[in-house]
């Protein structure tokens, strides 16, 4: 959702706005006040004005596309944005003056107000951190879930972020197989799937096979790929496949600009991302929608069992992996929105999650095998034959390569030296503010 909102503070000027363009998704549009309520000015390109429509409330501009989601609606009190309680498309608060601004993309406000960093050693600090945690001095991080009210007085935050520690209080039984099921919404745009014949993006192209034709993409590099298993899903299920080959250069010129959009300083994230553009790049050409696996290692205690991984992210809980991703920019929407692709991480949704926790934790590994659970419920549920259910499989960046690639295009020894990749990431990210 490219967009800034002003509150009791000075409009932008022309020079900024010619500024904001660069720093506002898709980062090529001429961005304009484009709606006004109770003294309170929204700047925006010209496709968020297209979207808003007459509610009960209100004017609104509702934006879930793929798994990231804002809420703007507008009355004449103001403004009221509500994020979702996953964080998967963060909002920034920072002071303009004696007012405020507001945005999803902390570059854009960067042209309007004090961005300043955070040190360092805090920024490269493993471990958990709070759901308001922000990475800079003097902006706000809205926690997830929670809501911001905007007037010509001033902002307010009000609501509280959830926990993952459990299913919330109250809740019903989740079944992890109904939960599956209902895990990606329908649509009838051209969909994409990244697969690799792993139980998670095979499980994501089953999905969208359901509702009709897919196209499904792999990655490789020189390092390796995964192109074997996942040719193999793809006539299983009847896609039209291609192959993605990810270069040393290119990988270089990927990580400036998933730090660029996604604001990632964390190397790990950032090892990810580029994987990711280079797969959104692949199916643009020919799809509106983009599915993923994305997120179930998390869920189902196949990044507890990395130790290389746990090492560099210092957490020790299923919870706690959940929670990290709404501070890491890994699920921001900006690289796959900037290309006209939405991102679909089936598993992130929070009914997926809410089963993923009801599931005991001796079910994910068994008898040597892990995601036994989700394997069982794959073939229970009838998305997946047997013989694609059971397959085992690498992670991601182990079975492409990029890890190793990116390490030797940065110049780093160790595949897995995430520290290091995380201050190359940091020094670029640092370049916005």
């Amino acid at each position: 959702m490219p967009f800034v909102l002003v509150a009791g503070a000075e409009a932008p000027t022309a020079s900024e706005g010619d500024r904001l363009a660069g720093r506002l998704c898709p980062y090529t549009d001429p961005v304009q006040p484009i709606w006004e309520a109770g003294g309170v000015a929204v700047w925006a390109t010209a496709s968020l004005a297209a979207g808003v429509h007459a509610d009960g409330r209100g004017w609104t501009a509702p934006w879930r596309d793929g798994t990231a989601q804002l809420r703007l609606t507008a009355s004449s009190a103001g403004f009221a944005i509500e994020t979702d309680e996953l964080g998967t498309c963060p909002l920034w608060i920072a002071r303009r003056g004696a007012g405020w601004v507001v945005s999803p993309e902390a570059k854009a406000l960067a042209v309007l107000a004090p961005v300043h960093p955070r040190s360092d050693p805090v920024l490269l600090a493993p471990g958990a951190r709070a759901p308001d945690w922000s990475p800079f001095e003097d902006v706000r991080r809205v926690p997830p879930g929670c809501s911001v009210l905007a007037t010509a007085s001033g902002v307010h935050v009000e609501g509280v972020a959830r926990g993952f520690e459990s299913p919330p209080a109250g809740a019903p039984p989740h079944d992890l197989g109904a939960a599956l099921l209902a895990a990606l919404p329908e649509s009838t745009e051209a969909t994409g799937a990244c697969v690799s014949g792993g139980i998670d993006s095979s499980l994501a192209c089953a999905l969208a096979r359901r509702q009709g034709p897919v196209a499904s993409f792999t990655l490789g590099t020189d390092h390796g790929d995964e192109f074997a298993g996942a040719a193999a899903l793809a006539e299983a299920l009847g896609c039209a496949h291609a192959q993605v080959h990810l270069d040393g250069p290119s990988l270089l010129e990927r990580l400036d600009e998933v730090v660029f959009r996604n604001e990632v300083f964390d190397g790990l994230t950032a090892e990810i991302l580029v994987q990711v553009s280079a797969l959104v790049d692949a199916a643009r050409a020919s799809c509106r929608r983009l599915v993923t696996g994305y997120g179930s290692d998390l869920l189902f205690d196949g990044m507890l069992r990395h130790a290389a991984y746990m090492a560099a992210v210092g957490l020790s809980t299923t919870a706690e992996l959940i929670a990290r991703t709404r501070w890491t920019g890994e699920l921001s929407p900006f690289v796959s929105w900037s290309r006209g692709v939405s991102l679909q991480h089936v598993f992130w949704r929070s009914s997926v999650i809410d089963a993923a926790l009801a599931v005991p934790r001796e079910a994910c590994f068994v008898d040597g095998v892990e995601k036994h659970v989700l394997r069982r419920a794959a073939v229970d549920t009838g998305l997946l034959p047997e013989s694609l259910a059971w397959v085992p499989k690498v992670g991601l960046s182990d079975g492409t390569g990029a890890g190793a690639a990116l390490s030797e295009a940065l110049g780093i020894d160790g595949v897995y030296a995430y520290e290091a990749k995380s201050r190359h990431t940091l020094e670029r990210w640092k370049r916005l503010f």
